[in-house]
C-alpha cells in the first residue's frame, strides 16, 4: 500500500522522463539509457520486480536485489512484440481473462480434449489447483496487456498468444501437433515442461516435430523453441539433477532455460547442465523470497483464491480483489515464458532472424550474473559460461539492440565423427578416455555426443567432453538420485548428450572424452562406440 502511494506521487516525474526519452528517439540522445523508468499503469506492475527492479517491496518477506531484472523497459519504447505469434504449449490459457483476452488468437488456439479452438483449460483441469493454472500463468508472463489500468504486464505485451492445450489430452501425437503443425503459423513455442523420464528417441513424434518446426517453420527460418531446464535440483545430495539427462533439452533446435531468483543466483530448484543456453527469472516461492506475479485462473481456481487452502493462497493487495492474479508462480516454468517474451521482442525488431540467429544473439548478449559462482569459466572464444546459468542472465535491451541490424549466421554446417566399434570395458578401475582428431574447422554453435554405453548403474558415471580449446562440458555426473527418474538411465545406449558451451570455438583439433566410474560397487559397462556431432558455420 505505501509503495503504491509512493509510485503515484512520482507519476509527474515519470511523465517528464518519458517526454525526455521520446525526444531522445528523435534527436539521438538518451540512447544509452538502458533501463529507463517505465510508464506503466497496470495496477500490479510494481510487484513485477523481474521487469523493473528498484529493490521495492513485492509482497514477500525479503526484497529483491536492486537491478536484478531482464532490462526490458527501454525496449518497450520501440518494441512490444506486435505481430509475433507465441504458442504456449501447456494447460491452456483462460480465454476470458481481461488481461489476456485481447492478445489471444482464438483461431490458432486449440484444446485437444474436445478438438475445439477454445484456449481455456478444460473444466477438470481448472478444478485441480496443481494443473489448471499453469498455462494461464505462463501466458501472462509473455503477453499480459500493458497500460490498461489493470493487473500485470507481459514481457511482450503486444505479442499474439496461442493456447495449445496438449495437456488436456496428453498423447504423443497431440504434443507433436502442438510443437509443429504446418497449417498453424507460429513464430515462438514456449514449453514449460519436458519429458522427465527422458526416454524419447530420435524417431519420437515430439523430436521429429521440433526438428520439422526448426527446419520448415517461419518460411524456413525456424520456429524458436524455448524449453524449461527442469526443477529437480536438490534431489541429488551430491549436486543437482542434470538437464542433460533429458532428451528434448539436448536437442540442437531447443533453447534450454534455467531459473534465477531475485538475488540473481540460481533458484533453489533449477537444474544445471551443459545444454543450458541462458537464464531468466523464476524466483522462489513468494513467501520468504519473491516469486513471479502473473495472471491466474478467474474465481477461486488456480494458485490464488479468496478462500485460501493448503494449496492456494490469496495475494491480498490492491488490484487483486477478485483473485485474478498470483504472486506464487515460479520454476523454470516461469523463466521459460519470460524468455519467449524476449524472443518476441527480438523478432518484432527483426523478423528475418533464424532460430540459430536468436540463439546466438541471446548467448552473446547475456549478462554474467552471480560472479562469485565457482563454475564460471571462459570458453575458447572468450565467452563466460556456467553449467548453472549457460551464458548468463538474459539482457532484453542488449539482445534487441543487437538483433536490429544482425546479419544472418549463414548456412548451417554439420560434421559427424564415428568411432567405429570399440567394445571397451568401463569399470571403477579403468574408466574410458579417448582423443578424437577433428580436421574440419568450423565455428561451433552446438555439439552433441551420442554414446552407445550400456551400464549396470549409469548413476555411477561421470562423463566429460573437452574441446581442443580445453573447454569442459560435464554431460553427466555421479549422483544419488533413487527414484523412477533414474530407471531408464541404466543405459546410455544411443543417448545424445549435448553442450552449448563451445559457441564460436574452432572445431579443428583434438577433442577428448573422459568417462569415469566413480563408485566401486562392482557394476560394469561396455562402451561399444560413440558419435561426435558438430554444428556451426564457416570461419
Amino acid at each position: 500500500m505505501l509503495e503504491l502511494k509512493k509510485i503515484k506521487k512520482r507519476m509527474s516525474l515519470k511523465y517528464l522522463r518519458f517526454f525526455i526519452l521520446i525526444l531522445g528517439l528523435f534527436f539521438g540522445f538518451g540512447c544509452d539509457d538502458k533501463k529507463s523508468e517505465p510508464i506503466e499503469n497496470s495496477t500490479l506492475f510494481s510487484y513485477q520486480w523481474y521487469l523493473y527492479n528498484s529493490g521495492q517491496s513485492v509482497g514477500s518477506a525479503n526484497f529483491p536485489a536492486i537491478g536484478e531484472d531482464i532490462n526490458v523497459t527501454s525496449v518497450w519504447l520501440q518494441y512490444k512484440g506486435r505481430g509475433v505469434k507465441v504458442a504456449v504449449v501447456d494447460t491452456g490459457i483462460e480465454y476470458e481473462h481481461p488481461d489476456l483476452m485481447g492478445n489471444i488468437d482464438s483461431l490458432l488456439s486449440y484444446r485437444y480434449s474436445d478438438n475445439s479452438y477454445n484456449s481455456s483449460p478444460a473444466d477438470w483441469q481448472k478444478s485441480n489447483p496443481e494443473l489448471g493454472y499453469h498455462g494461464t500463468a505462463c501466458a501472462g508472463i509473455i503477453g499480459a496487456i500493458s497500460n490498461d489500468g489493470y493487473g500485470v504486464v507481459g514481457v511482450a505485451p503486444e505479442a499474439t498468444l496461442v493456447g495449445l492445450n496438449a495437456f488436456s489430452y496428453d498423447t504423443a501425437s497431440n504434443f507433436a501437433d502442438a510443437l509443429y503443425n504446418q497449417n498453424r503459423e507460429i513464430d515462438i513455442s514456449s514449453n514449460s515442461w519436458n519429458d522427465t523420464q527422458g526416454a524419447l528417441d530420435d524417431e519420437s513424434s515430439e523430436i521429429i516435430a521440433i526438428k520439422n518446426g526448426a527446419t520448415f517453420g517461419r518460411s524456413g527460418k525456424g520456429v524458436v523453441y524455448f524449453f524449461a531446464a527442469g526443477n529437480q535440483r536438490g534431489m541429488d545430495q551430491n549436486r543437482s539433477y542434470n538437464s542433460n539427462w533429458n532428451r528434448e533439452l539436448n536437442n540442437p533446435f531447443v533453447i534450454t532455460v534455467a531459473s534465477l531468483n531475485a538475488n540473481g543466483k540460481y533458484s533453489s530448484y533449477s537444474n544445471f547442465g551443459a545444454n543450458i543456453l541462458i537464464s531468466a527469472y523464476g524466483g522462489e516461492f513468494g513467501i520468504t523470497d519473491p516469486a513471479i506475479v502473473t495472471t491466474d485462473l478467474l474465481g477461486n481456481y488456480g494458485l490464488d483464491s479468496l478462500e485460501p487452502s493448503a494449496k492456494q493462497s490469496h495475494f491480498a493487495v490492491d488490484g487483486n480483489e477478485n483473485a485474478e492474479f498470483t504472486n506464487t508462480m515460479n520454476g523454470t516454468s516461469a523463466a521459460t515464458p519470460m524468455m519467449a517474451g524476449v524472443g518476441a521482442l527480438i523478432l518484432n525488431a527483426n523478423p528475418n532472424l533464424s532460430y540459430r540467429d536468436i540463439r546466438y544473439i541471446l548467448a552473446t548478449t547475456a549478462r554474467k550474473n552471480d560472479p562469485s559462482d565457482i563454475d564460471w569459466a571462459k570458453n575458447g572464444a572468450g565467452y563466460w559460461i556456467n553449467h548453472n546459468y549457460g551464458f548468463g542472465a538474459v539482457d532484453a535491451y542488449s539482445a534487441v539492440n543487437k538483433a536490429k541490424d544482425f546479419e544472418s549466421l549463414g548456412r548451417l554446417i554439420e560434421k559427424e565423427y564415428y568411432s567405429g566399434e570399440i567394445n571397451s570395458f568401463v569399470s571403477f578401475s579403468s574408466g574410458f578416455e579417448v582423443e578424437i582428431d577433428v580436421a574440419d574447422n568450423i565455428l561451433l554453435e552446438h555439439v552433441e555426443l551420442v554414446l552407445d554405453l550400456p551400464h549396470e548403474s549409469s548413476k555411477d558415471l561421470e562423463i566429460v567432453l573437452y574441446s581442443p580449446s580445453g573447454t569442459a562440458s560435464l554431460l553427466s555426473h555421479t549422483h544419488n538420485i533413487s527414484s523412477e527418474l533414474n530407471l531408464y538411465r541404466n543405459f546410455f545406449t544411443q543417448f545424445p548428450l549435448s553442450s552449448a558451451r563451445y559457441l564460436d570455438e574452432e572445431s579443428a583439433g583434438k577433442w577428448k572424452i573422459v568417462i569415469k566410474d566413480s563408485v566401486d560397487n562392482l557394476k560394469n559397462g561396455t562402451i561399444y562406440g560413440y558419435w561426435l556431432k558438430l554444428r556451426g558455420r564457416a570461419l
